[in-house]
């Protein structure tokens, strides 16, 4: 039993070592499957643009729409049943559509803010020393 965990041990620490250089260069090289792409480095919009142009949709769409369940929730405004058997039931698929709607909008908006970030060009005048 002991050699079994050994193996396995070792066998999880090459699949570790293996794929820890992809995670440090992800999105700024093609990979090698792009052929006309291969090795040339990305351009930083191209990533950018979606991802802002979804975030600043999709959030606002989900929190406004959040905000507006909570409403009908606690009763200030009437949610209409729609297709649904019952108001509580529409009010239910509301929350949780509009919810992930909310979510996945906020967590893009904080991936694309981090990519921004991270891709940001350095100004040659911060490299420079300040000497006093």
């Amino acid at each position: 039993m002991e050699a079994l965990a050994g193996w396995a041990h070792r066998a999880h620490g090459r699949a570790r070592r293996r794929h820890m250089p992809c995670s440090k260069t992800a999105g700024k090289g093609c990979d090698r499957w792009t052929l006309a792409l291969r090795g040339r480095r990305v351009p930083r919009w191209l990533p950018l643009t979606p991802a802002l142009i979804g975030a600043a949709t999709l959030a606002p769409y989900g929190v406004v729409g959040t905000v507006h369940a909570a409403l009908g929730t606690v009763g200030v405004v009437t949610i209409s049943r729609g297709d649904f058997p019952t108001p509580g039931d529409a009010l239910l698929v509301t929350w949780f559509g509009l919810g992930a709607f909310a979510a996945y909008g906020i967590a893009l908006s904080a991936v694309a803010w981090s990519y921004l970030r991270r891709t940001q060009p350095v100004c040659a005048n911060t490299r420079a020393e300040v000497r006093s």
